[in-house]
């Protein structure tokens, strides 16, 4: 196997020149050889050394004028963070766990992770006492042994992670110990999980991770209300069980998000970079939004009805749904933010429908949809697009379809090349309405704002001298 091109790393020599001033072996191991060889990109690369890793980190921050990071002292884990011009790069340095490498290797995860080269020697050949290099080429997740789902159950959602990224397929001892075990996952801290989690959800086929999540039974031992919506029948404009249908909201909304370019063109450059924007630490609007994918029906079961034509009806799951979302945002221990976004685009993902049916959109309606949902109007959106797209019952032609995405991209276009009655000047602010009236700051300000955008929307008012009139004459009918 060819490692010249992996000796030739740029800062390898440096650090290489250092373990020997310092008379410390050093190994790179685990995910970073395994990219290499399947030629994925790496901007992580972990190092394991028989000495004192967090000493040799800080030296080698100094030598190479990267940022030190204590990772775990009890450990000893510390990181060096390099800065390039594109791109940051994490050199993590840890202990051996073991009396030597082969030891150290045989106590990793899976085998396609437990392969090293020794840096001092630049030999020409991968350790690999696991067949890692063998599971690697055909393509397997392979646990190194039965016992590493007990240690640390995590590595179950990583095995499903890894097997969706790379497009391997997971040992069928391994899969079967997975499912299994799935109820460890609850032993693990919620704060672990939920990373795991997003770490895969920034993928872009990130559904194919969420499927296989469900099938192993783990991805309900997290969130235990998707278990009364699988197997629940909906009306024949669905053709999928709600379950299911989440599902495909999540695969859809990924097949639009892939396409932003040739579905909406004027607008696709901007709404990227929406669907970007972070949203609670480490975590972007993209993220929540497949999150709400997921949720978005989530109170149909609490709602079912069955009229006695044989109807189903789900009459305002939404708004139980977006109960039920939030408190699942919270039990992830999702920020404030990132919660009130899934609640408010749960509550809100049927109107959009709603609008597809009204024959003409009035700026007054518009208006009155872009301030309910402020920041999340194009997430609520593509929310919808993705749930009209995963709704192809029989009851479904599909010229609804296309009317649907007609609609969307319609409002899409007046939300980013609004008219002064769709979204209004900023005529007043708060403080001016309370130092001319003589008022405290309180809820009573918020809805004199929202009256003054309505009446301009109304043509009733254009300009600071009429908001102020209009206000004294609310205020004073409120006094009587």
């Amino acid at each position: 196997m060819n490692t010249e091109k992996l000796y030739k790393k740029p800062f390898f020599p440096l650090l290489r020149d250092l373990a020997l001033k310092t008379n410390i072996q050093l190994y790179l191991v685990g995910g970073c050889i395994r990219d290499y060889l399947l030629k994925r990109p790496c901007n992580d690369y972990d190092f394991a050394i028989k000495g004192d890793a967090i000493a040799f980190a800080q030296q080698v921050s100094m030598v190479m004028g990267g940022s030190f990071v204590l990772l775990d002292e009890a450990k000893v884990s510390a990181r060096v963070v390099l800065k390039s011009k594109k791109q940051l790069i994490n050199l993590d340095f840890n202990n051996l766990k073991a009396e030597d490498i082969l030891a150290d290797l045989k106590r990793r995860d899976f085998t396609i992770n437990a392969i090293a080269l020794d840096l001092i020697a630049k030999d020409t050949e991968f350790i690999d006492p696991l067949n890692g290099l063998k599971d690697i080429k055909a393509g397997f997740i392979r646990v190194i042994s039965n016992s590493i789902f007990q240690d640390d159950p995590l590595r179950m959602l990583r095995a499903i992670r890894l097997s969706s990224e790379l497009g391997f397929e997971i040992e069928k001892g391994s899969w079967e110990a997975i499912v299994r075990l799935k109820g460890l996952i609850s032993d693990v801290s919620v704060e672990r999980v939920t990373n795991e989690i997003y770490l895969t959800l920034a993928a872009k086929n990130s559904n194919h991770f969420i499927t296989q999540l469900d099938k192993a039974g783990l991805l309900e031992e997290i969130i235990p209300e998707i278990i009364s919506l699988k197997g629940l029948e909906q009306d024949t404009y669905h053709h999928l069980p709600v379950w299911e249908h989440s599902l495909s909201t999540l695969t859809q909304l990924e097949g639009i998000v892939s396409n932003l370019d040739r579905l909406f063109p004027p607008w696709h450059l901007r709404i990227k970079r929406y669907l970007n924007q972070p949203i609670g630490g480490n975590h972007i609007r993209l993220d929540n939004l497949k999150i709400s994918c997921l949720l978005h029906d989530i109170g149909k079961s609490g709602t079912m009805t069955q009229e006695p034509s044989g109807r189903i009806r789900f009459i305002e799951h939404e708004l139980l749904g977006a109960k039920i979302a939030s408190k699942i945002a919270k039990r992830l221990k999702l920020s404030t933010k990132e919660k009130k976004m899934i609640e408010l685009v749960v509550k809100s993902h049927m109107r959009p429908g709603h609008l597809v049916q009204i024959p003409i959109l009035t700026d007054k309606v518009l208006h009155k949809f872009f301030r309910d949902l402020d920041e999340e109007v194009i997430s609520t959106l593509l929310l919808s697009l993705a749930d009209r797209y995963a709704t192809i019952g029989p009851k479904v032609p599909p010229e609804n379809l296309h009317k649907h995405y007609q609609t969307i991209s319609l409002i899409i276009d007046r939300f980013y090349s609004p008219t002064p009655t769709i979204i209004p000047p900023k005529i007043l602010k708060g403080g001016e309405i309370m130092k001319h009236f003589g008022l405290e700051s309180g809820p009573i300000i918020g809805k004199l704002l929202s009256a003054i955008e309505e009446a301009f929307v109304d043509k009733k008012i254009t300009n600071k001298k009429e908001a102020l009139k209009f206000i004294a004459d609310l205020l004073e009918k409120s006094e009587k």
